[in-house]
């Protein structure tokens, strides 16, 4: 009867630390699934951020596709098109703006998106403006002066600053996922 006693013990014992490993690792199996749904929207939010940063180059490239356009045709249905993508890359710039506000690495490299941008969307402007005047020899002067590609030369490299801090931190949000999954392998073998 006492022998009954202990193997009853015994097996409520075992059973019992079989138990709590079997919590242990349900708790731990929930726990990294958290971490990494939690990893993986903070990539996707990251991803966001670089089709944000393309958009606007891409809105840029756009207007002076039009300008161009417009230029060469003299006809008013390229401007649409232009005014359009003007409204994008001030909305694009506008999300980073929100987006990056506080950011000591960033902040700055959109904040000089931004100047860059304004200058060659106001010197567009003043270009279709002098050829709806009429006025050819200005704004072929203000076109040929380099003053857009110089402007758009500011804009592509500090769009690859930006799009290097952005990598940077893909890669180690990627990482972390890496982690979180390798840690999860662990805590359910």
């Amino acid at each position: 009867n006492g022998e009954r006693k202990r193997r009853s013990i015994v097996q409520i014992v075992l059973l019992s630390a079989g138990l709590i490993i079997l919590l242990g690792i349900s708790a731990t199996s929930v726990w990294f699934v958290y971490l990494l749904r939690e990893d993986a929207d903070q990539v996707a939010h990251t991803l966001e951020v670089e089709n944000q940063i393309y958009i606007c180059l891409l809105q840029l490239r756009r207007a002076e596709s039009a300008e161009r356009g417009y230029l060469l045709t003299g006809r008013d249905d390229y401007l649409q098109p232009y005014r359009d993508s003007i409204g994008s890359v001030r909305e694009s710039l506008k999300w980073l703006e929100g987006y990056y506000e506080g950011d000591a690495v960033a902040a700055p490299t959109v904040e000089a998106i931004k100047a860059h941008a304004a200058s060659r969307l106001a010197q567009m402007e003043s270009i279709v403006s002098l050829y709806g005047q009429g006025r050819e020899a200005a704004w072929r002067e203000l076109l040929l002066s380099g003053v857009g590609k110089e402007h758009m030369n500011h804009i592509r490299a500090a769009v690859e600053q930006l799009l290097a801090v952005e990598s940077q931190r893909v890669s180690a949000e990627r990482q972390h996922v890496f982690d979180s999954l390798r840690l999860s392998r662990i805590g359910v073998s």
